[in-house]
């Protein structure tokens, strides 16, 4: 996906290039393995809290 947006744009030249859309895939992509991260991390804290298996 993210080669096709820059490959399309690239393709019409460079100032034809959605860097809005750019902008949010690199947002996408730091963001989700930290919300993953905290996600598995107040999961873990509670599955630690009651008892659980840890």
């Amino acid at each position: 996906m993210v080669g096709a947006v820059i490959g399309a744009g690239l393709a019409r030249g460079s100032r034809n290039i959605n860097y809005k859309i750019l902008r949010n895939i690199a947002l996408g992509w730091l963001q989700t393995p930290l919300i993953a991260g905290l996600v598995s991390l107040g999961l873990y804290l509670l599955i630690k809290a009651v008892g659980g298996f840890f």
